[in-house]
């Protein structure tokens, strides 16, 4: 959710979990679960509404519904110690399960996704066999 330069790219990370929440949403709506008032109130977030971004966006009803981390990301917008304590990568040397990386050439965490493999490939953790000395 961060630009290369490190800001936080907030009407990405808006839209792009607010299109996913209407996606889980339609799902639970043909469940018969859900409510169908939700779907107005995320397609005014994707459309970008005034009246969406008239109030601050952890204060949202519908973001922090469907995005209960949302105060997280707002109230810690730099990569501070919050996410570092949150993120496996900034010790990748401790991890020894084998990782999968999958991404898009046009996708939107291509460039993180890279960096983890990259990172993970030089710092990985060395899973330990049968005979191996400790």
């Amino acid at each position: 959710w961060y630009s290369p330069g490190g800001a936080l790219s907030l009407d990405c990370l808006i839209s792009w979990t607010a299109q996913q929440s209407l996606f889980v949403l339609r799902r639970e709506l043909a469940a018969g679960r859900g409510d169908p008032a939700d779907v107005m109130a995320l397609t005014a977030v994707i459309s970008g509404s005034d009246a969406m971004w008239s109030t601050p966006v952890a204060e949202q009803p519908v973001l922090s519904k469907f995005l209960p981390w949302i105060e997280d990301m707002v109230s810690h917008p730099a990569r501070d110690e919050h996410w570092r304590n949150l993120t496996a990568i900034e010790d990748c040397s401790t991890i020894t399960a084998p990782a999968l990386n999958i991404g898009g050439w046009y996708d939107l965490f291509v460039n993180e996704t890279l960096r983890a493999y990259t990172r993970m490939r030089r710092h990985g953790g060395r899973r330990r066999h049968a005979g191996d000395s400790a």
